[in-house]
């Protein structure tokens, strides 16, 4: 077994490694078939070890014997390819008789991978350890991703009902470039509608009316997969006014909106990962799991950063981007609380009292 930084050595009794310089077999080594242990046998995420080394990020030793990539480790060397897998998929799925299951089928498939790749290679161990919000959190995906998604499907299909029902619709104007090739069309809906999810998320942080919904997301003490859709539905609606209604009124096709969605989709479950990767020069294009980690600490002047949902393009624009070279944050949360249970979580932000509890400001009887 190839061990970066491993030199000439040894196995132990073990299976550990050792270097024949005890100084490298002390400091340096990783075993990756062991979950992350340390050649002391101390356990230790990818993380952990580099925090180890003041906030240096593998492969930026100057030493080329400490690089490391997926072929040594099992390590992701970026997110890019299982983002660009699932949207191969979705090419499949929206070619598919029933597109809509079958996407639901390959989203469901690269959440299972996403989630077994957490527990091989975790960015922050903690974060795999339950915080009884499993259920909460599925029931928030269902609502927000489920509902509202079949919501704006339904009125891009059936644009005639979606007249009657919406005023709006008499102002589609029909600029939308549907000779260009798909490929092209999708980037520009992504960068139209980035911007209106921009603002909205901009707007859900720096105006306490809309924060009451939002932090219900920021509430959470681990990143992970499963709470990608942990939104309060009224925080989605106004993200998906802000985003889509500019594109509907463009006169964007049916299938754009599709894949407008599966982007989303498969950005959503990459940026909320617990999973230890190498992103790179990727970080200046595409929001990924480290700059959304930095999105959610504690501290304000890193947790108001980085609003990009797909794109960092208006985060750059707007000077909003925040990337130091260090560590991202495990820190994470709001100040406030959070209601226990599903239904008093949507109930919540529309009682005094629970806006002051959100806001973590103290009760009136106090």
């Amino acid at each position: 077994m190839m061990l970066f930084g491993a030199g000439s050595g040894h196995a132990d009794d073990k299976g550990l490694w050792i270097a024949d310089d005890p100084q490298r077999t002390a400091q340096h080594l990783y075993d990756p078939c062991r979950d992350g242990r340390l050649s002391d046998g101390k356990p230790r995420t990818c993380a952990e070890i580099r925090r180890m080394y003041g906030g240096t990020r593998w492969g930026d030793w100057p030493d080329p014997d400490l690089s490391l990539d997926a072929c040594s480790d099992g390590r992701v060397s970026d997110g890019r390819p299982r983002t660009f897998s699932g949207l191969l998929g979705s090419y499949f799925a929206f070619a598919n008789t029933h597109p809509m299951i079958a996407f639901a089928t390959v989203y469901a498939a690269a959440v299972f991978v996403l989630f077994l790749l957490e527990r091989y290679i975790p960015y922050e161990r903690r974060w795999l350890l339950s915080d009884g919000e499993t259920v909460n959190d599925i029931g928030h995906t269902l609502a927000t991703k489920g509902l509202l998604q079949l919501a704006g499907l339904v009125a891009a299909v059936f644009p005639m009902y979606a007249a009657t029902l919406q005023p709006l619709a008499a102002l589609k104007f029909g600029l939308w470039p549907s000779d260009w090739p798909m490929v092209v069309q999708v980037a520009l809906a992504v960068v139209i509608a980035e911007l209106g999810l921009y603002w909205a998320h901009r707007i859900a942080h720096e105006k306490l009316f809309f924060w009451r919904f939002h932090a219900l997301h920021h509430s959470v003490a681990r990143l992970w997969v499963i709470n990608t859709g942990r939104f309060h539905v009224a925080d989605s609606l106004f993200k998906l006014a802000m985003s889509q209604i500019p594109l509907y009124c463009l006169g964007a096709p049916l299938h754009v909106f599709w894949w407008l969605g599966a982007v989303t989709a498969f950005m959503g479950i990459l940026t909320h990962c617990n999973v230890d990767m190498r992103t790179g020069i990727f970080d200046f294009v595409f929001s990924t799991p480290r700059l959304h980690r930095w999105h959610h600490s504690k501290d304000l002047r890193e947790g108001n950063m980085n609003y990009g949902e797909n794109v960092v393009i208006w985060d750059l624009i707007f000077r909003t981007y925040y990337n130091p070279n260090r560590p991202s944050s495990i820190d994470i949360g709001i100040k406030g609380q959070i209601a226990p249970g599903f239904l008093k979580q949507l109930a919540q932000p529309f009682t005094k009292e629970g806006v002051r509890q959100i806001l973590g400001r103290p009760s009136r009887g106090s």
